[in-house]
């Protein structure tokens, strides 16, 4: 059964450069996205994205957090699905859940996935900025 977790806070950075807190500094969704993206992890048809074009999420998710005030606090979230390795998923199966997983939360969030094929087992990761497009932004007037 695979395991599904929300990544918080991370005892060893990962070492693409993941910071080993919260996601609350300015640079936490870059770095993130740099991991998330990381060639040396994922092919380029395993990735995409909802509301977000994947190679310039950061400065999409950084735009819409500002123009609804959402650029403090936690500033994203880390979702990873890690398939065991007595579970067959090949990389075709992978992407599809992944781009049916992220499908379902495309309608409020902005939302990036990726399947990370270098480990023995598939895993992926999604990743979204903490703020609901469809229920909780409400547009910050800009007069």
């Amino acid at each position: 059964m695979p395991v599904f977790k929300v990544v918080t806070r991370h005892s060893v950075p990962y070492q693409g450069g993941i910071p080993e807190k919260k996601y609350h500094d300015s640079d936490a969704v870059r770095n993130v996205l740099r991991y998330v993206l990381d060639d040396k992890k994922t092919d380029r048809g395993l990735y995409g994205g909802f509301s977000a074009n994947p190679e310039i999420a950061a400065d999409q998710f950084e735009i819409v957090a500002r123009n609804f005030g959402k650029n403090f606090g936690t500033h994203l979230r880390h979702m990873v699905m890690s398939f065991g390795e007595e579970e067959y998923v090949d990389v075709h199966t992978a992407k599809c859940i992944a781009y049916q997983i992220a499908e379902y939360y495309a309608d409020d969030y902005q939302i990036v996935y990726a399947v990370h094929t270098d480990a023995k087992h598939i895993n992926i990761h999604f990743l979204y900025i903490n703020g609901n497009l469809g229920k909780g932004l409400h547009c910050i007037s800009m007069e």
